[in-house]
């Protein structure tokens, strides 16, 4: 199948979530029997700032950059008025044939059940094989050691190191931990939302 472009356009601060989702791409993880996330080899990944965006953009340059467009979080006039997924202050989904945006909203009004659920979603993510099995995230042969010795969210740290970065130690289990820092609860929605993306929805719309 022929190789198609992806250009992921991202705040400067975000570029450690350009990173993991370039890296899960670029991961040689299908298998002979399945496909896990894209296929292998059919998307060519390049990365653009917000601000070189928008120059593009005023210049009507901007969908020459790639195939295909994916933005991380807020970039300045992107909006995503019909997602196929919305929950946990999380929203995703194609804005058009040529464009996708994940978002993640800082301001979501959480409560201690919304968090216990998302937080089980979380943990499965990362303890999915497919995901973690092949260098998929920095870190994943001693993070999977960790996961059996101590669970998967004790190993959460060593999956997305921004997290520890951020948190300065492993990230928060609960609500009340999580809100002392927004930027862990705002790197928990980011990280599990990009993975969802790569692993159930991104080939497809690649290949549209």
């Amino acid at each position: 199948m022929k190789t198609k472009t992806l250009l992921i356009v991202y705040k400067e601060k975000d570029e450690a979530f350009f990173k993991q989702l370039k890296e899960l791409i670029e991961t040689k993880d299908d298998t002979s029997e399945n496909t896990v996330g894209v296929e292998d080899g059919t998307v060519r990944v390049f990365k653009c700032s917000e601000k070189k965006w928008l120059q593009h953009k005023a210049k009507n340059t901007a969908d020459k950059l790639a195939d295909k467009t994916l933005f991380i979080d807020d970039i300045k006039d992107i909006t995503l008025i019909h997602p196929i997924y919305n929950k946990y202050g999380i929203s995703y989904g194609p804005i058009d044939k040529r464009h996708y945006a994940i978002i993640a909203d800082e301001k979501f009004a959480w409560d201690e059940d919304a968090y216990a659920d998302f937080h089980i979603e979380l943990s499965r993510i990362i303890d999915d094989e497919s995901l973690t099995e092949k260098d998929a995230f920095a870190g994943q042969a001693v993070a999977k050691k960790d996961m059996k010795k101590h669970g998967a969210i004790a190993a959460l740290g060593l999956l997305f190191p921004v997290t520890v970065l951020v948190a300065g130690g492993l990230v928060a289990k609960n609500l009340s931990e999580a809100k002392k820092n927004a930027d862990i609860l705002r790197s928990q929605m980011l990280y599990f939302a990009i993975a969802k993306v790569y692993k159930e929805e991104l080939d497809a719309f690649m290949k549209s």
